[in-house]
């Protein structure tokens, strides 16, 4: 009787064993692959022909204080988000970026620092070395979460008598997270003040945390686990949020910006110089062989 027993133990971890490694419980968190809706991120449109690439610097950001669970410290987001806005306007092809350490150190050392507070312009300055500062706010950076029970059965039976006499039943927790945030971004001229082009738009991201890529801690992702936005996920979710609003005033820049700033072609052909009769004086036609005022061969 004990050696049934011990078989029947074992025949029952076993068959847990396998049933959780395939329903995924046994994972520790929810973890998904890399967002679908992050393919397209950082790939822009080609800037117009002959376009000349401007110099911009990018100063840290303006953000008020986000609501949510952060794992770092959310003093870094003003950082975090000039250095994720330096990253896509490079690949916009249509910039030559100053990163914020370079761009705080040439303003020292024309005693320029107090031009630029975070996110705006304190007072208009010429900048050797920059034609436009891209400054950038965030507003309302908001992250709620939301839980959903699933019931995850291997239908009625044997099988699922002696699972659920053991465990008690699989159920896996989906975690919804939302992000919000409003984006500001202005490209203005640091020697009058002016804004060449500016956009706001208000960014909402929902989406599971599994499908999303957003950790969750604890065994399973279950209902007790908790949900802590890391560093790499908030770069993640700001890089989605800028990428919308920088798409958006591509076109603007590229008009008022890109096409002012190029240089005028020298490869045009010359105006042709106007020929007049040796006799008449009358105007010649450009390929004439005789004046048809007077007859006389040309030269």
């Amino acid at each position: 009787m004990r050696k049934v027993r011990r078989g029947k133990v074992i025949l029952i971890g076993l068959l847990c064993g396998g049933a959780i490694g395939f329903l995924g419980c046994a994972d520790v968190g929810q973890r998904a692959e890399r967002d679908p809706t992050t393919a397209h991120v950082g790939i822009y449109d080609p800037p117009p022909p002959g376009a000349q690439r401007v110099r911009v610097g990018v100063p840290p950001f303006s953000v008020e204080e986000p609501r949510g669970r952060f794992g770092f410290s959310t003093v870094r987001l003003d950082g975090m988000a000039a250095d994720q806005l330096t990253t896509l306007m490079h690949r916009t092809g249509r910039f030559n970026v100053i990163e914020r350490a370079q761009l705080g150190q040439l303003l020292a050392e024309q005693d320029l620092e107090g031009i630029v507070r975070a996110g705006e312009m304190a007072q208009p300055a010429q900048v050797r070395g920059v034609d436009y500062l891209l400054l950038g706010k965030i507003t309302g950076f908001r992250v709620t979460t939301e839980r959903t029970g699933r019931q995850l059965g291997v239908g009625r039976g044997w099988l699922s008598d002696q699972i659920e006499g053991v465990t008690g039943g699989y159920e896996q927790e989906e975690t919804v997270i939302t992000f919000e945030m409003g984006v500001d971004l202005r490209l203005v001229d640091p020697t009058t003040g002016e804004m060449e082009s500016a956009h706001f738009s208000q960014f909402r991201q929902q989406d599971t945390a599994r499908s999303m890529g957003i950790e969750v801690a604890g065994v399973g992702g279950r209902g007790d686990a908790e949900v802590v936005i890391s560093e790499d996920d908030a770069g993640r979710v700001m890089r989605l949020a800028f990428d919308d609003t920088l798409r958006k005033m591509l076109p603007e820049i590229d008009q008022r910006v890109l096409v002012r700033a190029a240089p005028v072609s020298t490869d045009a052909a010359p105006p042709a110089t106007a020929r007049f009769c040796s006799q008449c004086g009358g105007e010649l036609q450009a390929d004439a062989a005789f004046c048809g005022g007077c007859g006389t061969a040309v030269q």
